[in-house]
């Protein structure tokens, strides 16, 4: 394989390890599923899983980081 080749690859792994990992298992699930349920499922089911992301330890770490930037750009 050429170095291009697995520099694309390294950049590709990486952006997918940068996903949080309960968006990920979200995103996999509905993406599963999304053929053989009806819409208004689907949609219910979408708005459990934002509900879990914004629950996740994930979300919880960013929000954090994300206050922490308001507080000092306030200075």
């Amino acid at each position: 394989m050429q170095t291009l080749e697995l520099e694309t690859m390294r950049c590709e792994i990486d952006g997918l390890l940068s996903i949080p990992f309960t968006a990920l298992k979200h995103t996999k699930l509905q993406i599963d599923r999304s053929f053989d349920q009806d819409f208004e499922t689907l949609m219910a089911e979408m708005v459990d899983a934002e509900e879990d992301c914004l629950r996740s330890p994930e979300h919880q770490a960013v929000m954090l980081e994300y206050r922490e930037e308001l507080t000092h750009s306030d200075k």
